[in-house]
Parts: structure tokens; sequence; C-alpha cells
């Protein structure tokens, strides 16, 4: 019973926050081995902040099918627009005007911003990541 209360119970306040937030991280889009900085203290609270304010990879994934099939609500075309202006920010320019043309297509709500972005797409076509236009959605 002493090697029990010295060893396996401190072991496993340090294994259970780790698989629980690996669980969580993974299922919300991120990388599970982040879950490993759960064990610095405060850090795991700012995981929780992070997780609980930021937008999840799987929702930015859901709004963007939702607004391929036609179901989009105003929040995801804003996520979507979102997106297109991260990438476009990291110079990953047809990514950016692949997801405006899509808004161009299928957004209500937000198409004017979607053509004022995709112009600004254009204006830095001299980027190298750069193929022209961009690819017609039906």
């Amino acid at each position: 019973m002493d090697t029990l209360t010295r060893f396996v119970f401190p072991a496993a306040l340090y294994i259970v926050p780790v698989v629980l937030f690996w669980g969580i991280l993974r299922q919300s889009g991120h990388r599970g081995p982040w879950a490993i900085l759960a064990l610095i203290p405060g850090v795991n609270v700012l995981i929780v902040c992070v997780l609980a304010c930021r937008e999840w990879p799987a929702t930015k994934e859901l709004a963007r099918r939702r607004l391929a099939d036609n179901e989009a609500a105003e929040e995801d075309e804003l996520s979507v627009l979102y997106q297109a202006a991260e990438l476009e920010t990291r110079g990953e320019l047809q990514p950016a005007a692949d997801l405006c043309q899509l808004l161009m297509t299928n957004g209500t709500s937000t198409r004017d911003e979607a053509t004022q972005l995709l112009e600004r797409i254009r204006g830095r076509e001299d980027g190298p990541e750069w193929t022209g236009g961009c690819p017609e959605r039906h």
C-alpha cells in the first residue's frame, strides 16, 4: 500500500490531466501532443482559456463544408471570410482566393467583403504561390 500511495496516485495526478487534455484537443481539431503542456502549472488554465475563446480548426472546416453545401449561417460565412483573410495575410493567395470565390458563389451576407478581399488578393498576383484566376465552382 505504501508503494501505491507513493508512486501510483501521484503518477495518476499527472497522467489523467494529460489524457483528458489530449482527447479534448484532438476532438477540437488541435494537435494532441500540446496536452503535455497541461503539466505546467498555470499553462493548463491557459489551454482552457484558449480553447474557450478561439475558433477550433474543426469548426472552421465545418463552416467551409456548410458553405459549400449552401447550408451556411451568417457566422459560417464570417468564419470562412476570416479564414480567407488569414490565408491572404500569410501569403497563401490561391487558397484565400478559393475561399473568396466560394463566398461569392454561395454566400449571402459576406459577398461584398469577399469581393473586396479577392480584389486585394489579385493585386498581389506577383507572389510565387499565385497560379492565376480562381477556379469556377458549381
